[in-house]
């Protein structure tokens, strides 16, 4: 057992870092293998929601490093947790409809955190404001 295991993870890898997978054929095959298509309980719009969810919460990283890189320190601008508020929500809602409690989860936990920072960043903006 551990051998097959062993083995396909090997032939993978390989397959991965051949010169086919980067003309499309195999990454086509990689992330959407009819097979799996017809098997999963995935369909072709809720991936394309999750996709969307985590393309929107992984830029929030972008954004923040960008920020940081300009003022040379540490910094979370509001975009960040807006982008987190906003993909968080997302794969939230793609979990509860791939009925994952898992991710949903752990979704709704950073939701709570994302949420509450926006309201103490909005309160420090009402402060300086008056």
């Amino acid at each position: 057992m551990l051998a097959e295991v062993l083995q396909e993870s090997e032939s993978i890898w390989t397959r991965l870092f051949t010169s086919d997978f980067w003309t499309g054929e195999l990454w086509t095959a990689a992330f959407w293998n009819q097979e799996v298509a017809q098997s999963s309980s995935i369909t072709l719009w809720l991936l394309c929601v999750g996709l969307f969810g985590q393309a929107m919460f992984f830029s929030r990283f972008l954004v923040q490093w960008m920020v940081s890189e300009r003022a040379k320190k540490s910094v979370f601008p509001m975009a960040f947790w807006y982008l987190s508020l906003s993909g968080g929500t997302i794969l939230f809602i793609y979990a509860y409809q791939r009925n994952d409690p898992v991710i949903m989860l752990g979704q709704a936990v950073g939701l709570i955190v994302y949420t509450r920072n926006v309201i103490l960043r909005r309160r420090e903006v009402e402060v300086v404001e008056d």
